[in-house]
């Protein structure tokens, strides 16, 4: 009876989180827009990015890794940025198997990265060089997640609603 009741439960759990990973997929990116700063007159290359909120609630960005273009779900529960092999690869950052001994925990479970540093990161007009990452294999990370390491480092963030509003220091 009791081996009933885990099945059920996993099968509910499944059917909860199965169309979100679905619609996840489906719905895309966002818009990542400037826009001139409140204090304009004191800072005029000082602009304001915004990203509004997709469909499913999750924050997206188109972002540049070492001036290659992907998107990025801003995560602000990772630690680090986080970027696919793949991904890294066409970044130009190169890692090797025997790299990937830091232990990470994800909410797949325990994998191993490698720790890398990206010169150029862009996230709309906001430039920021020499981030730490990590980098996961392929079939451990999906998406680059954009987490704390490169977003502390963008400056003042306003989580609103419907975006997220970011002042570059």
């Amino acid at each position: 009876m009791q081996r009933y009741i885990w099945l059920a439960a996993i099968v509910m759990c499944a059917a909860l989180i199965i169309p979100q990973l679905l619609e996840d997929r489906l719905l895309g990116v966002v818009e990542v827009y400037d826009t001139q700063s409140e204090n304009a007159a004191d800072s005029p290359s000082k602009r304001i990015t915004r990203i509004r909120k997709s469909p499913n609630g999750h924050f997206m960005a188109t972002i540049k890794i070492n001036g290659h273009k992907t998107q990025a779900l801003i995560d602000t529960g990772a630690s680090h940025l986080a970027i696919p092999q793949s991904v890294a690869r066409k970044a130009g950052i190169r890692v090797r198997n025997e790299d990937f001994t830091v232990e990470v925990r994800t909410a797949n479970g325990i994998t191993s990265g490698a720790t890398a540093f990206i010169s150029n990161l862009y996230l709309g007009s906001i430039h920021i060089r020499n981030v730490k990452s990590l980098i996961l294999k392929d079939e451990a990370l999906s998406q680059v997640l954009l987490g704390m390491s490169a977003l502390n480092r963008l400056g003042k963030i306003t989580l609103g609603n419907k975006e997220l509003v970011i002042t570059p220091r």
